[in-house]
This record gives C-alpha cells, structure tokens and sequence, in this order.
C-alpha cells in the first residue's frame, strides 16, 4: 500500500510542473492584428503583416538563437516556421507549414498530468467510498 501512496505522490508533484519546463527548443508567436513591440510571447507577439516584418522577426530570432520555433498567427489558421542558424551558413527558416486551427499549448493552461492526477484521485476516492459502504453495511 506505501508503493500506492508514493506513486500518487510523485503524480500529484508531477502534475504541478508546466509542461513548458521541459521543452528545450525556444518557441516564439507572431501575429498579423497586434500592436507593433511585444517580446514574442503568446500573450505578447510580434508583429508580422507582411513578408519585411516576418524577415525582421526572424532577423531577431537569428540574433540570439541557433534552434527555435515561430507560429505566425493569421484569421485562418497559422504557420509554422522552423528557424536554423548553422555555424557555417546563414540563419534560415527552413521549413514553413500552414495548420487550420490555433497553434499548440495555446488553450486551456491543464497540463496534462493534473488531469491524469485528478482522474486517479476521483477513482481511487470512488474505491474508498465503496469499501467504506462495503464494511459499513456488512459489519
């Protein structure tokens, strides 16, 4: 039974970690209805109408990383765009994928393992509750 318990445990602190801090390659937003600025975050894009912008964007990006991942946001869906910086060329968007929809890790802020943790708690709160009815009505 202390094997259950710590398990529980170790899911429940599991649960509590973003799932952000486990992603290693830097990932960035731009939009084409935002104010000019922001930092790149979701809550704060760059912004990108056109081709020039997207250019300076990925100048900036360039600048202070060799790997990362920009989602350019427009009304019907969004790109995808990988940007590389070999050591022995020059810094390109090497991929660029249109998806319908919004981009990922921008809905709701569950992560995960919370959800698999509340779901393990409730059943395992379900059990209990049986056997307590269990021994309370045959005892």
């Amino acid at each position: 039974m202390k094997k259950i318990w710590i398990a529980i445990s170790l899911l429940l602190l599991l649960s509590i970690i973003p799932a952000s801090a486990f992603a290693s390659t830097p990932v960035f937003y731009c939009s084409y209805d935002v104010e000019p600025g922001g930092d790149g975050s979701y809550d704060d894009p760059w912004i990108c109408e056109d081709s020039t912008q997207l250019g300076n964007v990925v100048t900036e990006i360039c600048a202070n990383y060799e790997y990362a991942i920009l989602y350019q946001t427009v009304p019907e869906g969004y790109y995808r765009h990988v940007i590389e910086d070999p050591e022995d060329s020059a810094c390109t968007v090497t991929s660029s994928v249109f998806y319908y929809g919004y981009p990922p890790d921008t809905g709701l802020a569950i992560p995960g393992p919370m959800m698999v943790g509340g779901l393990v708690l409730l059943g395992i709160g379900l059990v209990g509750g049986g056997f307590f009815v269990y021994r309370k009505r045959f005892a």
